[in-house]
């Protein structure tokens, strides 16, 4: 994919040791720091300020903002005990296992995660000019969280409002009233607008829940849920109403926003972030007393979600093709799957009452990654020969020149950690079954070492743009997709029209490349506003066009390499087969 100056940049893995646990107070730990975003939106966000971001290079880059409550200011908040542990912990795999720049991390942690701290937090990030369209954006929160019913007219149904809990929740607020809690409506609203801004490659984690879990009994660890008594106390209805009513300006403006209005934090149709969270809505995010697998005498209280979740990541690290494997979907299911071989390291840590969910539609992405990946993503055995690179895919699976491959590698040829974990591969000699290949060289990076049995992926299958006319609307130039496109200003030059009807409910397509004009019937369709992304719309034609055009140029010498023989026989009857 190209960043907004033209360069290449790819989503970047490391593979390092894993470190190890951490144990320790926020205040002590010389791993824990508080950095922080420069502040644009202004304000007091209550939280010590570090240095400012710098732009550094084009590959795509890791920010993070990580929030993490312990202790709560009013007397009926339960005191938790693992939450700061968590977040050191997270950010310190950011920091030794992905290599993401301190400075890149903005810390909250209890009397600083204020309300107004984390609103303003996440404002900084859509506002923060270093952070370029689709760089990794992850928020991380451990803490408490509820759920309240909704006042009139927020949602259609009459459901219940999940909250996460700021430190201030309940406490007297500057207007009179009382410090409200963060409701889902309200993140969903932040991250749309942070999508809008930055690009929709965001990673939201949530260790807590918001099942009224304070009240059960039996389980063996401590809930990260508000009692169910705090679920009866009426919301205002004007709450965060200028965050709430924010509409992507992308969307055509005659949608009525009930049709977009989210079902909670799991929600499966958010297009904006990627959704990560401890549990399931009827159950309990645990944090639990677990013992160091460095040290067996101490002792010390995590989340058990995050537990297993840096756990698994670092040691996915360590095996490149796992790695190169893995999409944000299979994350629950390998978590449970690890889970009795992290509880022998941690004991009592086993992941067995609360099931991890991931939800959002680019859930199928590989991990730190736009590319997506799972069951239907093929990968293709990278070799060496004659000191040449190979990809054992050719044109009979649509490899042509000019196609790009992703290989992970996370060491240089001088056996050094590369800062990009990700090797990017450009076919240029293009036989039936197999590519001969060039690196793309990276000026940032040393050489990158192709160890054996490594595979490649397909980021980009054509060099060639689909060019699109789209008056009005700003849309991205889909280079982070496989099947491209590209905007053009001339009518004249486009290979298909998108734009709004009349009353901006429905998309108006219109193919002008040459086969549909001679061949379709109808030119132009039309598309509900309401329910379909222009993005969308155009990602599916330029699949539908790569496969279209694409040709058959076998060469006299590929004839004889492939060696197809074609016979019919007749079948005949030879009697009752039991």
């Amino acid at each position: 994919m190209e960043d907004e100056s033209g360069s290449e940049s790819m989503a970047t893995v490391e593979s390092l040791s894993p470190d190890t646990s951490v144990a320790g107070s926020a205040a002590s730990s010389p791993d824990f720091q508080i950095y922080a975003l420069p502040s644009t939106t202004g304000g007091n966000t209550e939280a010590r300020r570090g240095p400012n971001l710098v732009s550094g290079a084009s590959q795509i880059r890791t920010f993070a903002l990580v929030i993490a409550i312990d202790e709560y200011h009013h007397q009926s908040f339960k005191k938790l005990s693992g939450c700061v542990l968590d977040a050191q912990d997270f950010t310190k795999f950011l920091v030794s296992t992905r290599g993401v720049p301190e400075q890149h991390i903005y810390t909250l942690t209890n009397g600083q995660a204020t309300r107004i701290a984390i609103l303003n937090a996440i404002k900084d990030l859509i506002a923060n000019p270093s952070i370029k369209k689709d760089d990794l954006i992850f928020f991380y929160y451990a803490g408490h969280g509820s759920r309240r019913s909704a006042p009139k007219g927020w949602v259609p149904d009459g459901r219940k409002i999940e909250m996460i809990c700021p430190c201030d929740e309940r406490m007297p607020s500057d207007g009179g009233g009382k410090v409200e809690g963060i409701p889902d409506l309200t993140f969903d609203a932040l991250m749309r607008k942070l999508a809008h801004a930055k690009g929709d490659n965001i990673i939201a984690i949530f260790d807590c829940c918001h099942s009224g879990g304070m009240g059960r009994q039996g389980l063996d660890g401590t809930p990260r849920a508000l009692s169910d008594e705090h679920t009866h106390i009426p919301l205002p209805a004007t709450l965060d109403e200028d965050i709430r009513t924010w509409c992507d300006d992308v969307k055509p403006t005659g949608r009525g926003a009930e049709l977009w209005t989210p079902t909670g934090f799991l929600w499966p149709a958010m297009r904006s972030h990627i959704l990560l969270a401890a549990c399931r809505l009827d159950e309990t995010a645990i944090e639990n007393r677990v013992t160091l697998s460095s040290k067996e005498s101490i002792t010390v209280t995590r989340g058990l979600f995050t537990l297993h979740l840096l756990t698994f990541l670092r040691e996915a690290h360590t095996d490149q093709k796992l790695l190169a494997q893995l999409t944000y979907a299979d994350l629950p299911g390998r978590l449970e799957k690890e889970s009795p071989d992290t509880a022998k390291l941690y004991g009592r840590a086993l992941l067995d009452k609360q099931h991890p969910v991931c939800e959002g539609q680019n859930r199928d992405r590989l991990l730190f990654s736009l590319t997506r990946g799972g069951p239907g993503e093929p990968s293709y055995a990278v070799v060496r020969s004659g000191g040449k690179i190979w990809v054992e895919a050719g044109s009979s699976v649509g490899i042509r020149k000019g196609t790009r491959f992703a290989v992970n590698t996370a060491t240089g040829a001088d056996g050094a950690p590369r800062k990009g974990g990700v090797t990017v591969l450009q076919a240029d000699d293009v036989q039936s079954d197999l590519c001969r290949c060039t690196v793309m060289q990276d000026t940032d990076n040393p050489p990158a070492h192709l160890t054996e049995g490594i595979r490649a992926t397909v980021v980009r299958w054509s060099p060639e743009a689909m060019r699109v006319w789209a008056p009005g609307l700003r849309l991205p130039a889909g280079t982070a997709v496989p099947f491209a496109f590209s905007l053009v200003s001339d009518k004249q030059k486009c290979d298909i029209s998108l734009e709004l009807d009349k009353v901006k409910t429905r998309w108006v397509l219109t193919r002008f490349d040459p086969l549909t004009i001679q061949y379709a019937s109808s030119k132009s369709l039309s598309l509900d506003a309401n329910v379909t992304r222009a993005t969308d719309i155009l990602e599916h034609v330029a699949h539908w066009n790569f496969h279209m055009y694409r040709t058959s140029d076998v060469s006299k010498t590929d004839r004889q390499q492939l060696r197809v023989k074609v016979e019919l026989h007749r079948l005949e009857e030879a009697g009752h087969v039991d």
